[in-house]
């Protein structure tokens, strides 16, 4: 058994369904416009190199390309470790190839107006493919303010 809703329902249907007909029966047919033609397809984006791909997915994880493809660092924000006496700077590092014999990090310790006033470096131990270290920085001058990547290489074979 039908509901009076569901009565109503069917037939305001119907009549909307009566209406349409006679509306098309009487109107004067009507010319469409053309449909505005599509955009062309943009440009399909190049594929990108594997090189450049590493380097957008470690860009994604805030980490910058030492030599592009292969060996990546970030500074560990100063909560994730502590120094001792000295002001120090920690490194995470990362290398998609490995380096059997470490990657040597330098860096100049510099004045706020940018004068060298000495250097600190750290060798990590030997990184399998995709091997992580941290590596330590520290101002044992006392007198600097910050520290200026330099260098950063596979130490070989």
């Amino acid at each position: 058994m039908a509901t009076p809703v569901l009565i109503a329902l069917i037939a305001s249907l119907t009549v909307f369904a009566a209406s349409s007909s006679l509306e098309s029966a009487n109107s004067t047919p009507v010319a469409e416009e053309p449909a505005e033609a599509a955009p062309p397809d943009p440009e399909p984006e190049p594929e990108l190199s594997r090189s450049e791909q590493i380097d957008q997915l470690m860009a994604d994880e805030g980490y910058s390309p030492a030599v592009a493809g292969d060996i990546y660092y970030r500074a560990l924000d100063p909560s994730e470790f502590t120094c001792g006496s000295f002001d120090c700077l920690y490194y995470a590092i990362y290398t998609v190839n490995g380096c059997a014999r470490g990657i040597y990090v330098a860096a100049s310790i510099e004045t706020d107006g940018g004068v060298s006033v000495g250097q600190s470096n750290d060798i990590t131990a030997g990184l399998p493919p995709e091997g992580q270290a941290v590596v330590e920085l520290t101002d044992y001058t006392g007198n600097g303010s910050r520290f200026r990547l330099t260098d950063m290489h596979c130490m070989g074979g």
